[in-house]
């Protein structure tokens, strides 16, 4: 079918008049950077220009996960009673801790750990409830946030650490003989306790995946009276359970 010459000049118009309206179009409008000026007129410098590297340092790129192992002695005693003598040598202490990044530079995990204590020989007559043990051992799952600050420019530099945890130890007690073997008094039984532990520490990324840390962290263990099994109370005044630790360990990251 033929296209009639009106119809051809009209197409013609309309092509001629939408390229017109193209053409007569202005560029995007540009926007022009400020310039900051100081009290004088004079222009300063220009901040810092946008890089990678600048990015990683301000923001999370991906969220990471570490899972580390940890070891180190254990040091007994009150820290809000720093001359009480615990009546309990240094023990070990270990465990490990599994977080996540939940924003630049900030973790929060579990840590499950335990320490191993051996009480003193009651030389002295003291009275105290922790000499009706030989020992114990302290079982602790805690919830834990830490905070990593860098130290230096480099972002695989070494960063300084500092955490807390919250959550609860289990106490399972080593009693004298001469109580378990007595009916009137038995096994001391089994303390469970709330407990707090603020830490600092220093990490060392070695590689992509590894860091090095070392750390000093104190666990916070309120004291409560211990009893037999038989409801006996323990006679004496309480035992002390808070303790601080030096504690070495890898991290695996990824």
């Amino acid at each position: 079918m033929l296209v009639s010459r009106d119809a051809m000049r009209a197409f013609g118009l309309i092509l001629l008049l939408a390229l017109s309206m193209v053409g007569c179009q202005s560029a995007p409008e540009q926007i022009a950077s400020k310039v900051e000026t100081d009290d004088f007129g004079g222009a300063l410098p220009n901040k810092e220009e946008i890089t990678v590297e600048s990015v990683q340092k301000a923001e999370m790129m991906h969220q990471r996960a570490q899972a580390e192992l940890r070891l180190g002695p254990s040091f007994p005693f009150d820290l809000f009673d720093p001359g009480r003598d615990p009546q309990t040598k240094i023990g070990i202490a270990g465990g490990g801790k599994l977080q996540l990044e939940t924003a630049k530079n900030i973790y929060m995990g579990l840590s499950v750990d335990w320490t191993d204590n051996v009480v003193e020989a009651n030389t002295g007559g003291i009275g105290e409830q922790i000499f009706a043990v030989r020992g114990y051992d302290r079982l602790s799952v805690l919830g834990t946030l830490d905070y990593d600050i860098p130290l230096t420019e480099d972002s695989d530099g070494l960063l300084l650490r500092m955490g807390m945890g919250i959550g609860m130890t289990f106490i399972d007690f080593n009693t004298l003989p001469s109580f378990t073997s007595n009916p009137q008094f038995g096994k001391i039984e089994d303390l469970y306790q709330i407990m707090f532990r603020p830490s600092i520490g220093l990490r060392l990324p070695v590689s992509e995946n590894l860091l090095l840390f070392s750390e000093l962290s104190y666990d916070i263990v309120p004291e409560r009276r211990i009893a037999f099994e038989t409801d006996v109370a323990v006679a004496g005044e309480r035992a002390i359970f808070s303790s601080g630790a030096l504690i070495f360990g890898v991290s695996l990251q990824w």
